[in-house]
């Protein structure tokens, strides 16, 4: 994401970001071996 490279952006924000992205991450895994 662009957002992510933005220092703007509060540390607060960045973190909800990465564990946004960590657990899309892990549901995208789910999906992929439940198959």
């Amino acid at each position: 994401m662009v957002l992510a490279h933005d220092h703007s952006i509060s540390p607060r924000f960045s973190r909800q970001l990465k564990e946004l992205e960590k657990k899309t991450c892990q549901h995208a895994c789910n999906m992929i071996v439940s198959c």
